[in-house]
């Protein structure tokens, strides 16, 4: 709209949506405090292909961690899930190369928290969190053959508390409410299209 002359427009500015918390950036998963991911925990148990399809199917990947509050996160609340067995991540093996890493959302690999003499690609060339240890740490598994419960992520996007406006309406709206706005928009000889 910024390439359109609207000085005519008695109001020269946009009314926006007040941000509320109960609007959920991260629809069916949960917003990890303090951080931008988002984390939804599944007690069904898949191998990591089925695992990653289910998570495309809502948004996300499998799970793909970034800093020690994600971990921690996933590991207390799949202990909290009684899932204490492990849960599928999304990190991969490249090869024949034990530092060759990869996420499955194709974000770079900047942490990693794995067991003792891990990653060890004899043993698989996926990984698994182990949710039993204190630490939540990583181990590999058998991609195909191996089916646990699984954890999916996606990225939470920055919203302000509030859209700064001009004289707005202070009610706020939901999804499904009619928004009328009937001086808007109308032609430079101030006549509806």
């Amino acid at each position: 709209y910024n390439d359109k002359d609207w000085s005519w427009y008695p109001r020269q500015y946009v009314c926006k949506k007040v941000y509320r918390p109960e609007d959920s950036i991260c629809e069916e998963y949960e917003l990890v405090p303090s951080t931008k991911s988002c984390v939804s925990i599944y007690s069904t148990s898949k191998t990591t292909t089925d695992g990653e399809k289910q998570c495309v199917n809502t948004g996300g990947h499998l799970a793909s961690i970034h800093g020690n509050t994600v971990n921690d996160y996933i590991r207390r609340s799949s202990i909290s899930g009684n899932l204490k067995d492990g849960v599928l991540i999304g990190l991969k093996q490249m090869g024949s190369n034990a530092t060759a890493l990869a996420w499955n959302d194709q974000t770079p690999v900047d942490y990693t928290n794995f067991t003792k003499d891990f990653p060890n690609n004899a043993l698989g060339q996926c990984f698994a969190m182990q949710t039993g240890s204190i630490a939540g740490d990583w181990v590999n598994v058998v991609c195909e053959k191996t089916t646990i419960p699984f954890v999916c992520t996606k990225p939470a996007y920055d919203l302000p508390d509030v859209f700064k406006t001009g004289m707005c309406p202070t009610q706020n709206y939901s999804d499904g409410d009619m928004i009328y706005s009937p001086m808007f928009p109308k032609t430079n000889n101030h006549e509806q299209p």
